[in-house]
């Protein structure tokens, strides 16, 4: 089986059915759901996987489970069918974080392509995701002056440099610098640089 689960959420039984039996013959574990509170009732985002989603549901549609689940911290692939694609939709669905659009009938050649697409993104977001997540938890951990040293070492400032912009002997700071890397569990300035940087660098282009 595959490494990722597909959750499908249709109120159409047949549909959904169709779907799982596409989605064994792909390899992948599946479970439908008939409506998108059901589901989100249930879901653990704990582990790789990819929504595949009607938009027209009673009660509530699929933009409002995109909705929802942007509104979570944490988006997977979230793939939409509908058989009325329309301008004005797609356009609000793509804005809103959907990866992509499946046009009903669904098709068998075109589900497995976009999957393998899916999870991998799923793989590499989700990898980017706890690594920031991570050192959030870091950073909240830090005192007011560990922050403030955290902040200047990003900057590139020595000890000297700490020491006149903060105010506190060379001695105090090397001792916020020792707690400040073993609360992001790294041995040296330079691994806490390459931890860090590369994630603050992605947060900064995206705005």
């Amino acid at each position: 089986m595959k490494d990722a689960c597909v959750y499908i959420i249709e109120d159409d039984q047949m549909q959904a059915d169709l779907l799982s039996a596409i989605l064994e013959s792909y390899g992948y574990q599946s479970k439908a759901y008939g409506n998108p509170k059901a589901f989100l009732s249930e879901f653990s985002n704990d582990h790789n996987c990819v929504i595949l989603s009607d938009i027209m549901m009673p009660d509530m549609t699929g933009l409002d489970l995109l909705n929802r689940m942007s509104e979570t911290g944490y988006l997977p692939p979230l793939i939409l069918m509908t058989a009325y694609s329309t301008v004005p939709v797609v356009k609000e669905a793509l804005q809103g974080g959907a990866f992509d659009f499946l046009l009903k009938p669904i098709s068998i050649t075109d589900v497995g392509p976009l999957l393998e697409k899916a999870v991998a993104h799923e793989k590499l977001h989700r990898e980017r995701y706890l690594k920031r997540l991570n050192i959030q938890r870091s950073i909240e951990q830090l005192t007011a002056r560990e922050r403030q040293v955290y902040d200047l070492l990003l900057q590139g400032l020595s000890t000297k440099e700490m020491e006149a912009r903060l105010f506190i002997s060379p001695r105090t700071i090397e001792t916020h610098c020792r707690n400040v890397l073993a609360k992001f569990d790294v041995s040296s300035i330079k691994d806490l640089l390459v931890k860090v940087l590369p994630l603050a660098a992605e947060k900064n282009s995206a705005g």
